[in-house]
């Protein structure tokens, strides 16, 4: 079940990194997944920023158009 109690697994797809689950879709990491991640990842927080790391420089492959910067934010400033 996700971190929003609808059974939704709030991963990343498609090019544009959306999330699937939400309606509307949501960039991601959206609320819920971004919950989910502090819940699994609550005792490794370098673990988290390493899986949010090749996210973010996946996402900057998959999006070449789309500024770091902005990418930055998205996937990294969250979770500090």
């Amino acid at each position: 079940m996700s971190a929003d109690g609808q059974g939704g697994r709030h991963m990343p797809a498609g090019p544009d990194w959306g999330c699937d689950d939400c309606v509307p879709r949501a960039a991601w990491p959206c609320s819920p997944a971004r919950a989910g991640l502090r819940t699994e990842y609550k005792d490794d927080r370098i673990g988290l920023h390493m899986y949010l790391a090749a996210a973010f420089l996946k996402a900057c492959q998959d999006m070449p158009t789309v500024p770091a910067g902005p990418l930055f934010v998205r996937f990294m400033g969250w979770a500090r």
